[in-house]
């Protein structure tokens, strides 16, 4: 649904950037008078996007305070590093993309000083790398419990909350070593940041990821396969009872629906990495220079999306999150 909603979002874009194709500067800037619709349409999108992304995160966050899920105590603490690397995100758009959107070009040029560019810089790739990371470890706790349960011990108690705190260190070392070898600038003019760097740091390790990501998987997968037909040539040779059979039913559904869960959300985060990084280059090819603001609202609709995912997904199968929400509204309209 939202991958459908953003392709809608770029089509239209696209015609709009077109109708306007003549009054064209050499140059395409949507701080330009000639582009002030998708300007506004700009804005608009973007700050649905990002209402729905703190509303979804926020309501999330709540619904594990206010009564406990049904989810262990690694996931909910896991969970709640993703939406703070979401919030970081959320508050740099808030805070960058929709006032760029709005100034003329020569305020937009005066306002950018080097301290302020270089801050959110490193936020935007704190909250990448930091979104990565806590992804990759939501992953790798589903990995352990399906196929290392006797390393599940590292996933609890003091361990977890030493793994927390190694995994945001490892965040902030890496993102000040990428900020080093890194010069980033954003564009006001097509609402993009611009990277040149001195090593391909950054890109390797974005990559490396999402393909270890993909690996366990893959391996988690075959591991709930196998364990189903190993259960079901038991009940086919002994006989067992209806209760153990729901039991096992039951076991097998909640194994799935993590699984679908986690990959949505490994998903979401990783189609974002590859939009961002191979998307313009054939868009740019199909279209011309007319799609790059079409490109660059897309893309900045994408990406918060995707941060979208985890709450999204989370209400969608969880019954009683949905409960806790509706019974916790009640009682604030009759409070």
């Amino acid at each position: 649904m939202v991958v459908r909603s953003c392709c809608i979002i770029i089509l239209f874009l696209i015609l709009s950037s077109s109708c306007h194709n003549d009054n064209m500067t050499s140059v395409l800037d949507i701080r330009d008078e000639h582009h002030t619709t998708t300007k506004y349409l700009a804005f608009i999108f973007i700050t649905v996007f990002l209402l729905y992304g703190i509303v979804s995160n926020l309501i999330m966050a709540i619904t594990f305070c206010v009564q406990e899920s049904i989810f262990n105590h690694a996931f909910i603490l896991i969970s709640l590093q993703l939406i703070i690397s979401n919030f970081v995100l959320f508050l740099l758009d808030t805070a960058v993309i929709l006032p760029e959107i709005l100034r003329n070009k020569n305020i937009s040029e005066v306002h950018q000083t080097t301290w302020v560019t270089n801050v959110f810089s490193f936020l935007k790739s704190f909250s990448t790398y930091s979104a990565l990371h806590f992804t990759f470890l939501l992953t790798l706790n589903r990995f352990v419990i399906q196929i290392l349960p006797k390393y599940n011990s590292f996933f609890e108690s003091l361990r977890l909350h030493f793994l927390l705190s190694f995994t945001w260190l490892s965040v902030f070392a890496i993102t000040t070593a990428d900020f080093y070898y890194c010069t980033a600038r954003y564009n006001a003019s097509n609402l993009r940041w611009k990277r040149i760097c001195t090593k391909q740091i950054r890109y390797a390790w974005i990559t490396f990821l999402p393909v270890a990501m993909f690996v366990m998987y893959i391996a988690i997968f075959y591991s709930i396969r196998r364990r189903r037909h190993f259960i079901s040539d038991i009940n086919q040779t002994q006989s067992i009872n209806a209760g153990s059979a729901s039991n096992t039913a039951s076991t097998g559904s909640y194994e799935r629906v993590m699984l679908i869960q986690a990959a949505l959300i490994c998903g979401a985060l990783e189609s974002t990495i590859l939009i961002s990084n191979f998307l313009p280059s054939l868009v740019l090819k199909v279209f011309g220079q007319k799609a790059i603001l079409s490109l660059s609202i897309f893309i900045n609709c994408y990406a918060i999306s995707s941060r979208t995912a985890l709450p999204t997904v989370y209400f969608i199968y969880n019954k009683q999150a949905r409960k806790i929400i509706k019974n916790f509204l009640l009682r604030l309209h009759c409070n």
